[in-house]
């Protein structure tokens, strides 16, 4: 419905200007008169929605329904309201009772199943789409979008096959579906086919030009691609600034932070993983240890999921704000408005980031750090932090901010205190060594399995596990691929991804980690080690492939890191032949790395302020020149 002319007469029927009878400054219920239809009432509750006056509209529609109960239009516009209020388990309900007063509802049905996908519920969400799928004389374009929305539940499933068979029918239906293309690109990241993703996301860009998700898989996508070239990457960044961050640069505001070197910093910290994520892991030691005297602590919060390890991390700050419900422009405002000298983003472009309150730049200082293995692409991001294993002198070129290095290692490990104790090395049991792929399956590229096979060759009598692998038909792929290089079925054992505490439990059944080349691990790495399982890598040029050696060099074990293919395989063939000596080492392993740089958290928290404190004395010194609150980026 478009909304009349503030001069017209209002479609309610009283007579009025539209302007005086609803659509003035503030709406008021006291406004509506019993010759008010409900039909007349639903139109201004669906022109408030438009106008993004969501409380009003709220009232609106529930008063249409105070007076018609059954009305399935009125609960369908209801859940949309409730919806863009981020109140999904109301709005759940409320497109239940659309569907409970309208058979068939399947524009109900399919907005009632994505909102289970975003409050977890996979489970209830893909029958419902299955369900709506089955409606007589459904038209083209709805039968595509709920073949994309059933492809999303498949693919939360770990159903990658199918969720890729019903994005496909989807694209097929609806040529013109950008949601469809983008989906089918991102499903094919469990194959690391980055030739074929990238065509997709850039189909649903040619399709939708100022598709933001679209956009950010491209970026995460081509950082990905060990192939890709620093002016490839700088392309895409100069697409994403020119869409996400050039229209907003208006909003962009002189600071009035006073600068003083050695003030109290307020430094603030935004991440949508403030709860049991890898991200809290590394970022809860950092947290506990700031020095309370010289920074005070902000965090925002941009998730909806709250548990034990979330109510843990609101300990340790000054202020807490829940802002997943919030804007981009109102989380920007509130940045704003508490006056944060530095703002650290911790998510870059994975899920749940919030990029775009960085774009309005509300703080003098901005910095990229921990979530993300890559650049943020914006001119308004003044630093990313890293170290001198991941990004050597000369990786510059892959970025857009200027790199912060901490001097040991990027990551401070904080082991999950429900680890179970180191064990016996295996290969004292059984003879011969097992090396363990742990990492999610989709880091493990071509150039990987050739790698362990080449591995597997060199130590004859090894085995390999291999978990997290998807229980569908890449598991006999990768043997296939494995016996194609002359390695015997029986030397691989496949598992696929496991509750944590099994998780951890398998580990210890392998001697040595590998660590994937062109996506190393993190986590995985960090587990590894304190499990007493030393990770062999072989690092890359990039940062995603020199985590490794970044891990493995603060843990005290840098000659895990192998310098070239021959060095990995005189590593793996010379505990192969020591067995004793690698026993000796997986017993001592937990107490070395207690000990080391990668969770010592006082002295990388202080590393870490230190770098905080010289990025704000470079902007105090900039605006002492060129006068206060200067806005440099």
């Amino acid at each position: 419905m478009s909304t009349p002319n503030r001069n017209d007469l209002c479609p309610c029927g009283s007579g009025k200007k539209y302007k005086k009878c609803h659509m003035g400054t503030v709406v008021k219920l006291s406004n509506v008169t019993s010759r008010h239809s409900v039909t007349a009432i639903l139109k201004i509750a669906h022109d408030l929605f438009n106008a993004k006056q969501w409380k009003e509209a709220e009232n609106f529609c529930r008063l249409a329904l105070s007076a018609r109960e059954n009305d399935a239009q009125a609960y369908f516009l209801l859940g949309l309201i409730l919806v863009a209020q981020n109140r999904k388990p109301e709005a759940a309900a409320a497109y239940q009772s659309a569907i409970r007063h309208k058979s068939a509802y399947f524009e109900a049905m399919a907005n009632l199943g994505q909102v289970l996908l975003d409050l977890g519920q996979i489970n209830n969400a893909a029958p419902l789409f299955k369900e709506a799928l089955l409606i007589p004389a459904l038209p083209p374009h709805a039968k595509s979008i709920l073949l994309n929305n059933l492809g999303n539940a498949l693919s939360l499933q770990g159903k990658s096959n199918d969720a890729i068979v019903a994005y496909e029918e989807a694209i097929s239906l609806d040529p013109d579906s950008a949601h469809a293309y983008n989906n089918l690109g991102a499903a094919l990241q469990g194959y690391m086919n980055f030739e074929v993703a990238t065509k997709y996301f850039e189909k649903a860009l040619a399709l939708k030009p100022g598709f933001t998700s679209a956009l950010q898989n491209l970026i995460r996508w081509i950082q990905l691609d060990s192939s890709a070239t620093p002016a490839q990457l700088q392309t895409v960044f100069e697409k994403f600034r020119e869409q996400q961050e050039t229209p907003l640069r208006q909003e962009w505001r002189t600071h009035d932070n006073m600068p003083l070197p050695g003030k109290r910093l307020r430094i603030a910290y935004v991440s949508p993983d403030f709860r049991q994520h890898a991200v809290a892991y590394f970022i809860e030691p950092v947290l506990a240890k700031h020095d309370r005297n010289q920074f005070e602590l902000f965090c925002y919060y941009t998730h909806a999921s709250i548990d034990n390890f979330t109510e843990r991390l609101k300990s340790y700050a000054d202020r807490w704000l829940d802002c997943q419900a919030m804007s981009d422009e109102q989380l920007a405002a509130q940045i704003r408005s508490d006056h944060i000298d530095i703002l650290i983003d911790l998510a870059g472009h994975t899920d749940g980031g919030r990029l775009q309150v960085f774009a309005r730049k509300p703080a003098p200082i901005q910095i990229t750090y921990l979530g993300y293995p890559g650049s943020s692409g914006l001119s308004a991001m003044d630093y990313r932090l890293t170290d001198n294993y991941t990004d050597a002198v000369g990786s510059e070129i892959y970025y857009t901010e200027k790199l912060l290095r901490l001097p040991a290692s990027l990551w401070c490990y904080q082991p999950d205190p429900g680890m179970p104790p180191v064990t016996p090395l295996p290969a004292s049991r059984h003879g011969y060594l097992t090396f363990g792929s742990f990492n999610h399956f989709n880091k493990i590229t071509d150039a990987s399995i050739a790698l362990w096979a080449h591995l597997l060759h060199e130590t004859p009598a090894s085995r390999l596990l291999m978990a997290t692998v998807p229980d569908d038909e890449r598991r006999s792929a990768l043997k296939a691929q494995f016996h194609a290089l002359g390695i015997d079925h029986e030397r691989i054992s496949i598992i696929g991804k496991l509750p944590t505490h099994e998780f951890h439990l398998a580990l210890q059944d392998a001697d040595i980690a590998l660590d994937p080349l062109t996506v190393n691990g993190a986590t995985t790495t960090c587990e590894a080690l304190w499990s007493g399982v030393p990770t062999l890598s072989l690092p890359g040029s990039r940062f995603l492939s020199r985590a490794g050696l970044s891990i493995l060099s603060a843990a005290g074990i840098p000659e895990f890191a192998a310098t070239n293919t021959t060095d990995f395989m005189q590593l793996a063939k010379h505990y192969a032949e020591n067995i004793p000596k690698l026993a000796d080492l997986r017993a001592s392993l937990r107490e070395r790395v207690a000990a080391s740089p990668l969770t010592d958290a006082s002295e990388f928290t202080r590393q870490l302020e230190q770098l905080y404190r010289s990025a704000w004395i470079s902007w105090c010194t900039a605006s002492d020149q060129y006068g206060q609150g200067l806005n440099i980026s």
